[in-house]
Protein backbone atom coordinates (compact mmCIF):
# COMPACT_ATOMS: atom_id res chain seq x y z
CA UNK A 1 0.00 0.00 0.00
CA UNK A 2 0.92 3.61 -0.42
CA UNK A 3 2.15 5.37 2.42
CA UNK A 4 -0.93 6.43 5.15
CA UNK A 5 -2.06 9.57 4.31
CA UNK A 6 -5.14 11.53 6.26
CA UNK A 7 -7.40 12.74 3.68
CA UNK A 8 -10.57 15.35 4.27
CA UNK A 9 -13.17 14.69 1.80
CA UNK A 10 -15.38 17.91 1.80
CA UNK A 11 -18.92 17.73 0.05
CA UNK A 12 -20.87 21.23 1.05
CA UNK A 13 -23.57 20.52 -1.70
CA UNK A 14 -27.18 20.69 0.27
CA UNK A 15 -28.48 17.82 -2.47
CA UNK A 16 -27.17 14.02 -2.71
CA UNK A 17 -26.39 13.35 -6.09
CA UNK A 18 -24.04 11.30 -8.29
CA UNK A 19 -21.07 13.64 -7.58
CA UNK A 20 -21.54 13.66 -4.01
CA UNK A 21 -21.88 9.65 -3.96
CA UNK A 22 -18.44 9.57 -6.35
CA UNK A 23 -16.78 11.55 -3.39
CA UNK A 24 -18.39 9.51 -0.68
CA UNK A 25 -17.29 6.14 -2.52
CA UNK A 26 -13.52 7.20 -2.84
CA UNK A 27 -13.52 8.13 0.74
CA UNK A 28 -14.52 4.66 1.63
CA UNK A 29 -12.24 3.01 -0.74
CA UNK A 30 -9.70 4.81 0.29
CA UNK A 31 -10.65 3.95 3.58
CA UNK A 32 -10.76 0.48 2.85
CA UNK A 33 -7.34 0.92 1.37
CA UNK A 34 -6.01 2.02 5.24
CA UNK A 35 -5.92 5.48 4.85
CA UNK A 36 -7.27 7.61 7.74
CA UNK A 37 -10.63 9.03 5.99
CA UNK A 38 -13.24 12.21 7.16
CA UNK A 39 -15.86 13.50 5.46
CA UNK A 40 -17.00 17.01 6.10
CA UNK A 41 -20.07 18.11 5.04
CA UNK A 42 -23.47 20.13 5.56
CA UNK A 43 -24.96 19.60 9.45
CA UNK A 44 -28.09 17.69 9.21
CA UNK A 45 -28.43 17.80 5.54
CA UNK A 46 -28.85 15.14 2.57
CA UNK A 47 -25.46 14.50 2.31
CA UNK A 48 -24.65 13.73 5.87
CA UNK A 49 -27.53 11.42 6.26
CA UNK A 50 -26.91 9.24 3.20
CA UNK A 51 -23.21 9.05 4.03
CA UNK A 52 -24.08 8.03 7.36
CA UNK A 53 -26.58 5.37 5.75
CA UNK A 54 -24.26 4.04 3.33
CA UNK A 55 -21.40 3.91 5.25
CA UNK A 56 -21.52 4.22 8.83
CA UNK A 57 -17.70 3.63 9.78
CA UNK A 58 -17.00 6.39 7.63
CA UNK A 59 -15.92 9.18 10.25
CA UNK A 60 -18.18 12.47 8.93
CA UNK A 61 -17.88 16.25 10.50
CA UNK A 62 -20.10 18.39 10.46
CA UNK A 63 -19.74 22.17 8.35
CA UNK A 64 -21.87 24.41 9.46
CA UNK A 65 -23.01 28.16 8.68
CA UNK A 66 -24.70 30.10 5.97
CA UNK A 67 -23.27 31.65 2.99
CA UNK A 68 -19.33 30.77 2.03
CA UNK A 69 -17.34 32.61 4.44
CA UNK A 70 -19.06 30.98 7.25
CA UNK A 71 -18.54 27.52 5.85
CA UNK A 72 -15.07 28.25 4.95
CA UNK A 73 -14.73 29.43 8.79
CA UNK A 74 -15.96 25.82 9.76
CA UNK A 75 -14.09 23.95 7.27
CA UNK A 76 -11.09 25.73 9.05
CA UNK A 77 -11.50 24.46 11.94
CA UNK A 78 -12.19 21.20 11.06
CA UNK A 79 -8.82 20.97 9.23
CA UNK A 80 -7.21 22.27 12.58
CA UNK A 81 -9.14 19.43 14.47
CA UNK A 82 -7.90 16.81 11.90
CA UNK A 83 -4.48 18.19 10.48
CA UNK A 84 -5.66 16.31 7.18
CA UNK A 85 -2.06 15.96 4.74
CA UNK A 86 -4.72 16.81 1.94
CA UNK A 87 -8.54 17.20 1.15
CA UNK A 88 -10.48 16.07 -1.59
CA UNK A 89 -13.18 18.56 -2.84
CA UNK A 90 -16.07 18.08 -6.03
CA UNK A 91 -16.78 21.90 -6.97
CA UNK A 92 -15.09 25.16 -7.07
CA UNK A 93 -16.19 26.85 -3.75
CA UNK A 94 -15.14 24.03 -1.70
CA UNK A 95 -12.01 24.08 -3.69
CA UNK A 96 -11.63 27.52 -2.46
CA UNK A 97 -12.58 27.33 1.24
CA UNK A 98 -10.74 23.81 1.52
CA UNK A 99 -7.04 25.69 -0.26
CA UNK A 100 -7.68 28.54 2.68
CA UNK A 101 -8.06 25.86 5.48
CA UNK A 102 -4.92 24.20 4.62
CA UNK A 103 -2.59 26.68 3.60
CA UNK A 104 0.70 25.60 3.63
CA UNK A 105 -0.45 22.49 5.24
CA UNK A 106 -0.84 20.28 1.78
CA UNK A 107 -2.83 20.43 -0.66
CA UNK A 108 -6.28 19.97 -2.78
CA UNK A 109 -7.64 17.53 -5.06
CA UNK A 110 -10.17 18.89 -7.10
CA UNK A 111 -12.60 16.42 -8.81
CA UNK A 112 -14.09 18.11 -11.66
CA UNK A 113 -17.33 16.50 -12.18
CA UNK A 114 -19.12 15.60 -15.64
CA UNK A 115 -21.82 18.66 -16.36
CA UNK A 116 -24.58 16.92 -18.13
CA UNK A 117 -24.46 19.02 -21.23
CA UNK A 118 -20.67 18.57 -21.67
CA UNK A 119 -19.79 17.58 -25.46
CA UNK A 120 -16.48 16.31 -26.64
CA UNK A 121 -13.83 18.85 -28.83
CA UNK A 122 -11.94 17.69 -32.20
CA UNK A 123 -9.16 16.38 -30.37
CA UNK A 124 -11.98 14.02 -28.32
CA UNK A 125 -11.00 15.64 -24.59
CA UNK A 126 -13.53 17.34 -22.90
CA UNK A 127 -15.08 21.11 -23.91
CA UNK A 128 -14.85 22.79 -20.33
CA UNK A 129 -12.84 25.30 -18.47
CA UNK A 130 -11.90 24.64 -14.64
CA UNK A 131 -9.28 27.13 -14.09
CA UNK A 132 -10.58 28.95 -10.97
CA UNK A 133 -11.93 32.31 -11.59
CA UNK A 134 -13.12 34.89 -9.12
CA UNK A 135 -11.09 36.83 -6.45
CA UNK A 136 -12.13 33.54 -3.86
CA UNK A 137 -9.88 31.18 -5.98
CA UNK A 138 -7.61 33.53 -6.45
CA UNK A 139 -6.68 34.06 -3.00
CA UNK A 140 -7.30 30.16 -2.48
CA UNK A 141 -4.76 29.78 -5.34
CA UNK A 142 -1.84 31.69 -3.53
CA UNK A 143 -2.74 29.97 -0.20
CA UNK A 144 -2.68 26.15 -1.25
CA UNK A 145 -1.39 23.82 -3.96
CA UNK A 146 -4.84 22.90 -5.71
CA UNK A 147 -4.52 19.93 -8.39
CA UNK A 148 -7.94 19.59 -11.22
CA UNK A 149 -8.65 16.08 -11.54
CA UNK A 150 -11.29 15.41 -14.21
CA UNK A 151 -11.59 16.54 -17.98
CA UNK A 152 -9.19 19.75 -18.23
CA UNK A 153 -6.76 17.71 -17.18
CA UNK A 154 -7.04 13.89 -18.74
CA UNK A 155 -10.32 13.22 -19.46
CA UNK A 156 -10.77 10.57 -16.43
CA UNK A 157 -13.52 11.45 -13.84
CA UNK A 158 -13.68 8.89 -10.94
CA UNK A 159 -15.35 6.54 -11.12
CA UNK A 160 -16.97 7.60 -14.17
CA UNK A 161 -15.53 7.34 -18.05
CA UNK A 162 -12.03 7.50 -19.14
CA UNK A 163 -9.57 8.53 -21.76
CA UNK A 164 -9.14 4.92 -23.68
CA UNK A 165 -11.15 4.11 -26.91
CA UNK A 166 -9.70 0.45 -27.15
CA UNK A 167 -11.79 -2.35 -28.80
CA UNK A 168 -10.04 -5.27 -27.64
CA UNK A 169 -12.82 -7.70 -26.73
CA UNK A 170 -13.16 -11.62 -26.63
CA UNK A 171 -15.17 -12.78 -29.30
CA UNK A 172 -16.21 -16.10 -27.99
CA UNK A 173 -17.47 -15.50 -24.95
CA UNK A 174 -19.14 -18.31 -22.76
CA UNK A 175 -22.77 -19.40 -23.54
CA UNK A 176 -25.33 -17.26 -21.21
CA UNK A 177 -29.11 -18.16 -20.63
CA UNK A 178 -31.52 -15.82 -22.27
CA UNK A 179 -33.81 -13.45 -20.30
CA UNK A 180 -37.49 -14.85 -19.78
CA UNK A 181 -38.77 -11.54 -20.20
CA UNK A 182 -36.87 -8.47 -22.33
CA UNK A 183 -35.71 -5.40 -19.79
CA UNK A 184 -34.43 -2.54 -21.18
CA UNK A 185 -33.58 -0.11 -17.95
CA UNK A 186 -33.42 3.95 -19.39
CA UNK A 187 -31.54 6.40 -16.82
CA UNK A 188 -33.49 10.26 -17.33
CA UNK A 189 -32.76 13.38 -15.98
CA UNK A 190 -34.60 15.14 -13.19
CA UNK A 191 -36.45 16.98 -16.05
CA UNK A 192 -38.19 15.49 -18.84
CA UNK A 193 -36.64 16.92 -22.13
CA UNK A 194 -36.82 15.56 -25.96
CA UNK A 195 -33.86 12.89 -25.93
CA UNK A 196 -35.80 11.26 -22.82
CA UNK A 197 -39.06 11.73 -24.86
CA UNK A 198 -37.68 10.44 -28.09
CA UNK A 199 -36.31 6.89 -26.12
CA UNK A 200 -39.45 6.24 -24.49
CA UNK A 201 -41.16 6.83 -27.76
CA UNK A 202 -39.23 3.92 -29.40
CA UNK A 203 -39.49 2.02 -26.20
CA UNK A 204 -43.24 2.46 -26.61
CA UNK A 205 -43.34 1.14 -30.08
CA UNK A 206 -40.81 -1.53 -29.06
CA UNK A 207 -43.46 -2.85 -26.55
CA UNK A 208 -45.92 -3.25 -28.83
CA UNK A 209 -43.76 -5.73 -30.44
CA UNK A 210 -43.00 -7.42 -27.20
CA UNK A 211 -45.76 -6.56 -24.88
CA UNK A 212 -43.57 -8.50 -22.39
CA UNK A 213 -41.07 -5.78 -22.24
CA UNK A 214 -40.66 -4.47 -19.32
CA UNK A 215 -38.84 -0.68 -18.73
CA UNK A 216 -36.93 0.92 -15.50
CA UNK A 217 -36.42 4.37 -15.21
CA UNK A 218 -33.48 5.11 -12.87
CA UNK A 219 -32.81 8.81 -11.49
CA UNK A 220 -31.28 10.75 -9.15
CA UNK A 221 -32.86 11.53 -5.67
CA UNK A 222 -32.55 14.07 -3.28
CA UNK A 223 -32.32 11.75 -0.68
CA UNK A 224 -30.93 8.21 -1.11
CA UNK A 225 -33.18 4.81 -2.21
CA UNK A 226 -35.56 6.90 -2.46
CA UNK A 227 -37.97 6.18 -5.08
CA UNK A 228 -37.38 9.69 -7.52
CA UNK A 229 -40.64 11.60 -8.62
CA UNK A 230 -39.97 12.46 -12.54
CA UNK A 231 -43.99 12.79 -12.83
CA UNK A 232 -43.72 14.12 -16.26
CA UNK A 233 -41.35 10.78 -17.69
CA UNK A 234 -43.72 8.89 -16.26
CA UNK A 235 -46.82 10.25 -17.53
CA UNK A 236 -45.54 10.27 -20.93
CA UNK A 237 -44.34 6.81 -20.30
CA UNK A 238 -47.67 5.46 -19.78
CA UNK A 239 -48.95 7.64 -22.98
CA UNK A 240 -46.81 5.37 -25.46
CA UNK A 241 -48.13 2.49 -23.49
CA UNK A 242 -45.72 1.68 -20.94
CA UNK A 243 -47.31 2.28 -17.60
CA UNK A 244 -48.00 -1.66 -16.99
CA UNK A 245 -44.69 -2.09 -18.16
CA UNK A 246 -43.04 0.60 -15.90
CA UNK A 247 -40.85 0.54 -12.72
CA UNK A 248 -38.75 3.22 -11.25
CA UNK A 249 -35.76 2.76 -9.50
CA UNK A 250 -32.98 5.90 -7.49
CA UNK A 251 -29.36 5.84 -9.00
CA UNK A 252 -28.31 4.42 -5.71
CA UNK A 253 -30.62 1.08 -5.46
CA UNK A 254 -29.49 0.84 -9.25
CA UNK A 255 -26.05 1.29 -8.24
CA UNK A 256 -26.30 -1.50 -5.27
CA UNK A 257 -27.72 -4.10 -7.77
CA UNK A 258 -31.52 -3.52 -7.83
CA UNK A 259 -33.02 -4.26 -11.08
CA UNK A 260 -31.48 -7.29 -11.91
CA UNK A 261 -30.68 -8.68 -15.21
CA UNK A 262 -31.50 -6.46 -18.48
CA UNK A 263 -31.64 -6.36 -22.46
CA UNK A 264 -29.84 -3.23 -22.34
CA UNK A 265 -29.39 -0.33 -20.71
CA UNK A 266 -29.88 3.31 -22.23
CA UNK A 267 -28.00 6.30 -20.95
CA UNK A 268 -29.78 9.49 -21.38
CA UNK A 269 -29.39 11.27 -18.09
CA UNK A 270 -25.86 12.80 -19.13
CA UNK A 271 -22.82 13.92 -16.21
CA UNK A 272 -21.76 12.22 -13.35
CA UNK A 273 -25.60 10.01 -13.36
CA UNK A 274 -24.80 8.74 -16.68
CA UNK A 275 -21.53 7.29 -16.19
CA UNK A 276 -22.21 5.84 -12.89
CA UNK A 277 -25.16 3.63 -14.37
CA UNK A 278 -23.27 2.94 -17.56
CA UNK A 279 -20.76 1.43 -16.17
CA UNK A 280 -22.61 -0.25 -13.65
CA UNK A 281 -24.53 -1.64 -16.46
CA UNK A 282 -21.32 -2.64 -17.91
CA UNK A 283 -19.99 -4.47 -15.25
CA UNK A 284 -22.74 -6.82 -14.72
CA UNK A 285 -22.24 -7.68 -18.22
CA UNK A 286 -25.59 -5.29 -19.75
CA UNK A 287 -25.04 -3.75 -23.05
CA UNK A 288 -24.95 0.47 -23.16
CA UNK A 289 -27.01 2.82 -25.50
CA UNK A 290 -25.87 5.75 -25.66
CA UNK A 291 -26.17 8.91 -27.68
CA UNK A 292 -23.28 9.04 -30.32
CA UNK A 293 -22.61 12.97 -29.46
CA UNK A 294 -22.11 12.58 -25.73
CA UNK A 295 -18.91 12.27 -23.99
CA UNK A 296 -20.07 8.84 -22.63
CA UNK A 297 -19.92 7.63 -26.16
CA UNK A 298 -16.11 6.42 -25.67
CA UNK A 299 -17.33 4.02 -23.14
CA UNK A 300 -19.27 1.84 -25.85
CA UNK A 301 -17.66 -0.03 -29.00
CA UNK A 302 -21.04 0.24 -31.54
CA UNK A 303 -22.48 -2.98 -31.95
CA UNK A 304 -19.83 -4.60 -30.16
CA UNK A 305 -20.42 -3.48 -26.92
CA UNK A 306 -23.63 -1.73 -26.98
CA UNK A 307 -24.99 0.76 -29.63
CA UNK A 308 -25.13 4.30 -30.28
CA UNK A 309 -28.50 6.29 -30.58
CA UNK A 310 -30.75 7.41 -31.99
CA UNK A 311 -31.24 4.97 -34.48
CA UNK A 312 -31.50 1.86 -32.53
CA UNK A 313 -34.42 0.62 -32.61
CA UNK A 314 -33.77 -2.29 -35.30
CA UNK A 315 -30.96 -3.49 -33.57
CA UNK A 316 -32.31 -3.21 -30.18
CA UNK A 317 -34.98 -5.56 -31.44
CA UNK A 318 -32.32 -7.76 -32.40
CA UNK A 319 -30.86 -7.58 -28.69
CA UNK A 320 -34.31 -9.74 -27.72
CA UNK A 321 -34.51 -11.79 -30.34
CA UNK A 322 -31.03 -12.69 -30.69
CA UNK A 323 -29.35 -14.73 -27.68
CA UNK A 324 -26.15 -15.71 -29.37
CA UNK A 325 -25.45 -11.88 -30.28
CA UNK A 326 -26.82 -10.67 -26.97
CA UNK A 327 -24.44 -12.72 -24.99
CA UNK A 328 -21.45 -12.08 -27.42
CA UNK A 329 -22.31 -8.24 -26.74
CA UNK A 330 -22.92 -8.72 -22.97
CA UNK A 331 -19.67 -10.80 -22.38
CA UNK A 332 -17.83 -7.64 -24.40
CA UNK A 333 -19.08 -4.65 -22.22
CA UNK A 334 -17.56 -6.70 -18.86
CA UNK A 335 -14.59 -7.47 -20.41
CA UNK A 336 -14.28 -3.57 -21.84
CA UNK A 337 -15.42 -2.43 -18.43
CA UNK A 338 -13.30 -4.52 -16.62
CA UNK A 339 -10.00 -3.72 -18.77
CA UNK A 340 -10.64 0.03 -19.21
CA UNK A 341 -12.60 1.47 -16.77
CA UNK A 342 -12.26 0.07 -13.32
CA UNK A 343 -12.21 1.42 -10.02
CA UNK A 344 -9.26 0.06 -9.03
CA UNK A 345 -7.19 1.67 -11.73
CA UNK A 346 -9.02 5.21 -11.38
CA UNK A 347 -8.40 4.58 -7.30
CA UNK A 348 -4.93 4.35 -7.97
CA UNK A 349 -4.53 7.77 -9.92
CA UNK A 350 -6.33 9.29 -7.14
CA UNK A 351 -4.51 8.16 -4.50
CA UNK A 352 -1.06 9.38 -6.54
CA UNK A 353 -2.89 12.60 -6.68
CA UNK A 354 -3.75 12.79 -3.09
CA UNK A 355 -0.17 11.79 -1.99
CA UNK A 356 1.68 14.37 -4.70
CA UNK A 357 -0.11 17.15 -3.40
CA UNK A 358 0.59 16.41 0.78
CA UNK A 359 3.18 18.00 2.03
CA UNK A 360 5.92 15.87 3.05
CA UNK A 361 6.04 17.16 6.78
CA UNK A 362 2.46 16.27 7.64
CA UNK A 363 2.65 13.11 6.85
CA UNK A 364 0.31 10.49 9.09
CA UNK A 365 1.61 8.44 11.41
CA UNK A 366 0.89 4.45 11.66
CA UNK A 367 -1.67 5.44 15.10
CA UNK A 368 -3.51 8.38 13.11
CA UNK A 369 -6.77 8.42 13.90
CA UNK A 370 -9.99 10.63 13.13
Amino acid sequence: MAERLRVLVLITDHRWSASALALGMAAQSLAVRGHVVAIGCVAGGPVARAIRERWPRLSVRDVRGDGWWRRASTVRDVVQALRPDAMLVGNDDDAAAAALAMGSRGGVVHRIPLPPDLRPTVDGHADTDVKAQGWRHRTALSRSHVVSWGPAVETVIWPAIAAENATDVESDPPPRLPLAIPHVVLTVPPVHDSPTASALRALGTLHERHPELRVTLVAESVEPLVVPTIQDTRVHAAAVGLAHALDVLSLDQWMDGLGGAATACWIVDGGDAGAFAALAAMHRGIPVIVAAESPLASLVVPLATGLHAPAVLSDLARLIGDVSWHATMSRAAQLRARRHFSSEGMLNELEARLARVASPNSRSSSTASV
